[in-house]
């Protein structure tokens, strides 16, 4: 995967540089029409100084008058510190009102008049290169020359969204993943319409041309413990990296990823649907960033989204929303009864709440244990003691101090970055009854004393970027009582902010705290 590369500092010198300048080395004379982009971080533009690439280029189009004044092969490039005509070419600036706007030179583009038409089919490679489209900027030549031809800031957009699906050995064991495949969408168009003061961008349906994985199907591969996949690239993965897809719209189990791997000579099979977002899809600019943790009997996603970008945010507390990494669970072993039980059941995206449940402790060899011979370890002191397929065994331990198991997770918050967070919990998605008041409470962790507490009811102050609460059942539950099941919501309040913005997204919705029944 491609590295993606945080340059903001770069944008603003490239800016300095180009704009601040009367004329430039590579474009001389009083009046030459120059230009200083500033973009997004993006394959198709400047990701560094020291690795930029011949074909980042921008077409830019200047309509003098409603007429086309610039050739419509016209584009400008990268070199020595400054954007330039690839031809050469000088333009001046002429009377009358100029309408300049521009995105990547590629072959997937056309433009008729000031509408632009984009069809692409995406793979995952790493020369694939995004396409960004500005926005369009109107001056005349009197307004030029007052501001003594500074050159023109074409601020760019990205066309597409960026997404990694990235498979990880959770185990202690190594993996042999058999085969992975997707059915996501990797063919589709967009029209850019510039006739406007501002570009209108249509996204059209989207098709497949047999899958979005292009590269050679991956097949036994061997995954250490903690080694990463690629998904969509079918190959050995390293974070932060994403590939282009095509904005889409998509509600929950219409995208899966399906996975066959072998662990201890057992074979697995599992299908995982990839949630719809807050949003109810893919949006161009944004990064989605899906993990498989493979456990040794199944397969658990995490999901968070975040700007493409890394800018700050200005958020809007009457109408705004909160970019933020979802839920994740965390799962413990109990013992109910004499029955080993984990709390979390990914089948149904549930983490549960045993009632009388005890501490399931981990076995470990005692001191060292040889073979026959009395030479030979085959258990080191500390080893863990596994059973017959190799897993970690358990005994059963003291009771919980909670009369039911409290559920545990986390979530890490991207924005803001200071004001105040809240917890709450609503009916579960996909469950008919509603949870009576009283059965649930939050508490959270404190840094400062290391132990949990009740979180307080005007919010708790973002403090850093990693929270970890619990839900407790509280003594309200009564002893004979149905099924009750929550879903956890979060809110935030900036600072400076008057409303609580809901942080609520379908993967949230999918996970459930269940107290099950007890009759």
């Amino acid at each position: 995967m491609k590295k993606v590369f945080a340059y903001s500092a770069i944008v603003l010198l490239l800016a300095a540089a180009v704009a601040c300048n009367k004329t430039d080395s590579a474009i001389s004379g009083d009046g030459q029409i120059r230009f200083a982009l500033t973009s997004p971080e993006t394959r198709a533009l400047v990701e560094s100084v020291d690795d930029l690439k011949a074909n980042q280029s921008i077409k830019v189009f200047d309509f003098l008058d409603g007429t086309n004044y610039f050739d419509a092969n016209e584009s400008v490039t990268y070199k020595n510190g400054n954007w330039v005509y690839d031809t050469g070419n000088g333009y001046t600036w002429k009377t009358g009102s100029h309408t300049f706007f521009g995105y990547t030179k590629d072959n997937a583009c056309s433009i008729s008049g000031k509408l632009v038409t984009v069809s692409k089919t995406l793979h995952a490679s790493a020369d694939e290169a995004d396409i960004v489209y500005s926005n369009i900027v109107t001056k005349t030549a009197a307004q030029a020359k007052e501001d003594n031809y500074a050159a023109v800031g074409l601020n760019m957009d990205h066309l597409f969204a960026a997404v990694a699906i990235t498979l990880k050995n959770a185990t202690s064991s190594a993996v042999t993943v058999k085969s992975v495949t997707t059915n996501i969408p990797n063919k589709g168009s967009a029209t850019i319409d510039y006739s406007g003061e501002t570009p209108a961008v249509t996204w059209n349906a989207v098709s497949q041309d047999g899958q979005y994985i292009t590269a050679t199907a991956l097949a036994n591969a061997e995954v250490a413990a903690d080694g990463l996949v690629d998904v969509l690239a079918q190959a050995a993965a390293t974070a932060d990296g994403y590939w282009l897809v095509w904005p889409q719209t998509h509600a929950k189990g219409d995208l899966k990823v399906t996975v066959s791997y072998t662990m201890n000579n057992k074979d697995y099979d599992a299908e995982v649907s990839l949630p719809a977002t807050p949003e109810g899809g893919w949006l161009a600019g944004h990064k989605y960033l899906y993990t498989l943790n493979i456990y040794p009997t199944e397969v658990q996603l995490t999901f968070k989204v975040q700007p493409w970008d890394q800018q700050t945010q200005t958020i809007n507390t009457a109408t705004g929303s909160i970019n933020m990494s979802n839920v994740t669970w965390m799962n413990s072993k109990v013992f109910v009864g004499d029955v080993l039980e984990n709390t979390l059941n990914n089948s149904r995206y549930s983490v549960y709440m045993y009632k009388d449940a005890y501490l399931a402790v981990p076995q470990y060899y005692e001191e060292d244990e040889y073979a026959e011979d009395g030479t030979t370890i085959i258990h080191k002191q500390g080893d863990p003691i596994l059973d017959d397929e190799g897993n970690q065994t358990y005994e059963k331990g003291s009771a919980y101090p909670q009369t039911y198991v409290p559920a545990q997770g986390y979530f890490t918050v991207n924005y803001p970055s200071s004001g105040l967070f809240l917890i709450t919990l609503i009916q579960a998605a996909y469950w008919n009854n509603p949870v009576p008041e009283g059965m649930y409470e939050i508490w959270i962790y404190d840094d400062s004393t290391k132990a949990f507490r009740p979180m307080k009811p005007a919010g708790e102050t973002i403090t850093n970027n990693t929270v970890y609460f619990q839900v407790r059942a509280t003594s309200n539950v009564p002893a004979t009582h149905e099924e009750y099941r929550a879903q956890v919501d979060i809110f935030f309040k900036p600072t400076g902010g008057t409303e609580w913005i809901s942080a609520y997204s379908e993967v949230r919705a999918n996970y459930a705290c269940v107290i099950p029944a007890v009759n």
